[in-house]
């Protein structure tokens, strides 16, 4: 998605010489690029959308794909896309990666974060942003710490110290005396290995599109306490993969994590349900399938393109 617009007819030669039927863009430039490469090969295109933010452009691809029901929803009453212009398909999870967990790894990582084998480890994971919710989470913790006093909070994404929210995230900690309870991480590429380590993962997001972390959660088999909010309650059956609490709420969040954290038969059934339903639901295999389905729809189905056979269309 960083091409050039300059590149943008060399690029239209080769699409038209590899014989693609159908173009997928991810993400706002490519998006764009894709809808330009659509006019210069007449090659239909198809956009992810990932979040929920007003952009024009979506009414010129041929077909959007909505990464959530809430997403899709979004689609039509904002953005005024007609019904059968988009179609829903979450994204998959790498189950390879995440259901494999080491055990030694939940022990290593713990070591690195000092903190011992059996002591309450939450953790909160995403861009350090106001809309992830980490506010509310950090004025649930009091409370929690007063349930569970050697309770360790990880913060694990991308944040600066100089940035107002940040401030006022570590402000809070000062005030109540919670530096020694939160661990700043920052951005990590093992996350597998980080979500192995934790008890629960907390999700206090004011909107969410989606929630990647949910189905990531899940797949390492760890417990999930989210907010109520856009796709998180399409991922999350409340008290059967889960629980689910409402928005901005710091008390009923705390009530939640707690709950998870005090009953380690109704965590671990959390757990294997959540596990269950990613892999039956969200599995590489399952989601390509229905891409695939989409993708012979829109390039016209069945029409065999130089050799390859019909129904599996060639998509850029």
């Amino acid at each position: 998605n960083r091409w050039p617009l300059s590149d943008a007819r060399r690029m239209a030669e080769w699409v038209q010489r590899q014989s693609f039927d159908v173009m997928h863009s991810h993400m706002s430039r490519a998006h764009m690029y894709g809808i330009l490469l659509r006019q210069l090969t007449g090659v239909p295109v198809v956009a992810t959308a990932h979040c929920q933010h007003f952009q024009p452009h979506w009414h010129l691809n041929d077909h959007v794909i909505a990464n959530s029901a809430s997403t899709s929803r979004y689609l039509r009453r904002v953005i005024r896309l007609a019904v059968g212009k988009t179609t829903m398909v979450h994204c998959f999870v790498d189950l390879e990666r995440f259901t494999g967990a080491d055990p030694q790894w939940r022990r290593g990582i713990r070591r690195q974060w000092r903190v011992g084998m059996d002591q309450p480890v939450i953790g909160i994971a995403g861009d350090v942003v106001p809309y992830k919710g980490h506010w509310h989470l950090f004025r649930a913790l009091p409370e929690l710490v007063r349930q569970f006093p050697d309770l360790k909070l990880i913060v694990v994404g991308r944040f600066h110290r100089s940035e107002k929210y940040t401030r006022r995230l570590r402000a809070w900690q000062r005030l109540n005396g919670l530096e020694r309870r939160v661990k700043w991480l920052g951005r990590r590429d093992n996350m597998h290995q980080v979500l192995a380590a934790l008890d629960v993962v907390v999700i206090p997001s004011l909107v969410e599109s989606m929630g990647m972390v949910a189905l990531e959660a899940m797949a390492a088999g760890v417990s999930v306490v989210a907010s109520r909010t856009g796709g998180l309650s399409e991922l999350i059956h409340d008290r059967w993969n889960g629980l689910l609490v409402p928005r901005q709420n710091p008390p009923a969040l705390a009530r939640g994590v707690a709950e998870v954290l005090s009953d380690r038969t109704r965590a671990g059934k959390f757990a294997r349900n959540g596990r269950t339903w990613v892999s039956e639901t969200f599995s590489p295999d399952v989601v390509t399938a229905r891409i695939e389905g989409l993708y012979d729809r829109v390039a016209g189905g069945g029409i065999p393109v130089r050799g390859v056979p019909a129904g599996r269309k060639r998509a850029a």
